[in-house]
């Protein structure tokens, strides 16, 4: 019998639970801090085999939500294969290794596999940081799914931004494929349609410090409700960054409020070529779909449409080195 990947195994055997259990404080070595945010502080740590992995230290209730959104996340894939299937390579989150109390303090803590290369770590190895159409619809298109699904299991992100999505690095895959990671789940939250919002804890309508850079323009203002249509909206800032290398904000050097509003209302304007250049016409229409005011976006569409369009760049005759550098080229 396959056994259950080491990722899922603390949550699905054990059903740890806030209440009780621990992480062994001589289980990891702690090094550097990697970020420091208003739901958590991110470290790198090692085990006791000098495998690298991440700890994240969080306040309880974030930390009770991320156990409630992973435990039906693992519900929601076993329910699909039999149990002798090994479905860590199903998993697009990041696979938890350990969780609970740090044995001997009052710091509740869940530890991570090790991710590899972020979106944006991805992209500043292309010339002048602009991705190969074919590579970006490629992530894009992966990305967009893993939201979609999130959002099917009933939550939203409510932070969705390059370093949100990275490679899962593993031998055996090829590299001309490496899957997209959705990660830091700290932000997470379940939808809520506005109705509800007024009966909801306060984490769900105050979100505190913003995700400026890729926020939705709604998202600007104080205390909104966030929908499922708030990270589609992210991850096409996101997509106009893979072609274009930059966003309007990014070249005034600004994190001020209006002026980034200003900079996300120019992307609007699809023919505006002093904005665009590199992006292609389908993907600069899916703006059309947040001057709707929608609470929610038929994702199916946009998935659908640009699996056509990696089907038309497939069709190219290519020569490259690897999927993920500018070493490529398409000859008609």
């Amino acid at each position: 019998m396959a056994s259950i990947s080491e990722g899922l195994r603390s949550i699905e055997d054990t059903q740890n639970t806030i209440s009780g259990d621990f992480v062994k404080k001589d289980k990891y070595d702690l090094s550097l801090v990697l970020r420091k945010g208003e739901f958590s502080i991110i470290r790198l740590c090692q085990d006791k085999n000098k495998t690298e992995r991440i700890i994240k230290f969080v306040d309880e209730e974030s930390y009770k939500a991320e156990m409630e959104l992973t435990e039906h996340h693992i519900k929601t894939i076993r329910s699909m294969f039999d149990y002798e299937e090994d479905i860590k390579k199903f998993n697009r989150f990041n696979n938890i290794i350990d969780h609970g109390y740090l044995e001997g303090t009052k710091s509740l803590c869940i530890v991570y596999e090790k991710l590899g290369e972020n979106l944006n770590e991805i992209r500043i190895k292309y010339k002048e940081c602009k991705m190969d159409k074919f590579d970006a619809l490629v992530i894009l298109h992966d990305s967009l799914s893993i939201i979609n699904y999130l959002h099917s299991i009933g939550y939203v992100h409510r932070s969705i931004k390059p370093s949100t999505f990275c490679h899962r690095y593993n031998s055996k895959i090829s590299k001309d494929y490496r899957p997209i990671v959705m990660t830091n789940f700290e932000t997470c939250c379940k939808i809520v349609d506005k109705k509800e919002s007024k009966f909801c804890p306060k984490r769900i309508t105050s979100f505190g410090g913003k995700n400026i850079k890729y926020c939705s323009i709604s998202q600007h203002e104080k205390e909104k409700i966030y929908f499922p249509s708030d990270d589609i909206e992210s991850w096409f800032y996101i997509g106009v960054l893979l072609f274009e290398g930059t966003l309007p904000w990014f070249k005034e050097k600004t994190n001020k409020d209006k002026d980034i509003i200003n900079g996300k209302k120019k992307l609007r304007n699809t023919e505006d070529e002093i904005y665009y250049d590199k992006t292609p016409d389908f993907f600069r229409n899916y703006c059309d779909y947040f001057t709707k005011g929608s609470e929610e976006i038929d994702c199916s569409v946009i998935c659908h449409e640009m699996m056509q369009m990696i089907h038309k760049f497939s069709r190219c005759k290519v020569s490259r080195t690897d999927l993920y550098t500018d070493e490529r080229s398409y000859i008609p």
